[in-house]
């Protein structure tokens, strides 16, 4: 997406939040930098702009920068550094978890979950800075699931190395979730899906708790029994965008922290 749609779209941002969400979002900024999600249905969304609302489903990210953009222009302190988020949430019609599988790849879609792991703490890059052993050129980079960094744009050697006490870190935990067992028949087997909770999401969730998690499918490659990736063959992941606790849910399941 150009400069140009992604300002178009921050304005439709801006208005939409301004009619819908002025109050919560001032609310929002009291608490600030604790408080930094603002909780939007898409429904609301859906009213003002039903083909946006749609293109949110099913192009998330060429999205969810311009909307993140608007929520920080609302911001009272000009001199704020901390990121907020429009965490979306109450999509109507998503499948089991069970039944999440290619065709949902890089969809935004809200799965009814029962979290049944969940990890330790684990520090992630956001922005990295790196910097070039040989002719000592330093560079900063917003850091997505594949980038990969290593050559120096200045000498054009593969001699960058990541300067940790530059970066910026941010905190990332996963978690595994399957169907609630009353959705399952009989004795039909479950499985697991990765869940990635960041920032303040981290913990937000419980082991047993019943929740509805928005999120963005993605996937990644395998690893061969040479731990090369795998062409053919993926991993999915749940890019968690939101999390609505329901209740309380107790169940024979074993419950432990992720090794």
């Amino acid at each position: 997406m150009d400069e140009i749609a992604a300002a178009e779209l921050s304005d439709k941002f801006l208005e939409f939040f301004n009619e819908y969400y002025i109050d919560r979002i001032n609310d929002m900024y009291l608490g600030y930098p604790k408080t930094r999600s603002l909780m939007v249905d898409i429904k609301d969304l859906e009213k003002i702009d039903h083909e946006l609302a749609l293109e949110m489903i099913n192009n998330p990210d060429s999205i969810f920068p311009p909307a993140n953009a608007a929520l920080a222009k609302l911001n009272p302190n000009p001199e704020a550094k901390e990121n907020v988020y429009a965490r979306f949430y109450g999509i109507e019609g998503s499948p089991l978890i069970q039944d999440v599988g290619s065709e949902y790849i890089g969809k935004m879609l809200t799965l009814d979950s029962l979290p049944v792991k969940r990890s330790e703490i684990i520090p992630k890059v956001a922005i990295g800075v790196f910097k070039c052993t040989f002719c000592g050129t330093t560079i900063k980079i917003k850091m997505e699931r594949e980038t990969v960094v290593d050559l120096c744009p200045q000498c054009k050697r593969r001699s960058l190395k990541q300067d940790n006490s530059e970066s910026h870190f941010t905190n990332l935990q996963k978690i595994a979730v399957q169907d609630p067992l009353e959705k399952l028949k009989g004795s039909t087997p479950t499985w697991q899906l990765e869940v990635w909770l960041e920032d303040d999401l981290v913990n937000t969730v419980t082991p047993g708790d019943r929740i509805d998690i928005t999120g963005i499918l993605r996937i990644r490659p395998r690893k061969t029994t040479k731990g090369k990736d795998d062409k053919m063959l993926y991993s999915m992941l749940f890019d968690a965008v939101s999390i609505v606790h329901k209740q309380k849910e107790f169940t024979d399941i074993e419950i432990s922290k992720e090794e």
